[in-house]
C-alpha cells in the first residue's frame, strides 16, 4: 500500500496529459473549416451543421457533475 501513492500520482499526470491532448485537438478541429478537417482527418466527418453544437450552457453543468460523480462512485 505504500507504493500506491506514487502510482496514483503517475496516473494523475497521465490523466492531465490526456485532457490536454483532448482540449488541444478539440480546439484545433473547431478552428478549422469542415473541408480541411475531412482532408486532414479522414475518420472525422464534420459538417457545417455540427458547428451549432459547440455552445456552452452553464445550466447543465451541475447535472453533468452530479451524473459523473454517480458514475465514478458506482451509485447506480
Amino acid at each position: 500500500m505504500a507504493g500506491i501513492g506514487y502510482f496514483s500520482m503517475i496516473i494523475l499526470v497521465f490523466t492531465f496529459i490526456a485532457l490536454g491532448i483532448i482540449f488541444y485537438m478539440s480546439i484545433t478541429i473547431l478552428m478549422m473549416e469542415p473541408e480541411d478537417v475531412s482532408s486532414k482527418y479522414p475518420d472525422i466527418e464534420l459538417t457545417a451543421a455540427d458547428r451549432e453544437y459547440n455552445k456552452f450552457d452553464g445550466v447543465i453543468l451541475p447535472v453533468f457533475a452530479a451524473t459523473m460523480m454517480c458514475l465514478f462512485e458506482g451509485n447506480q
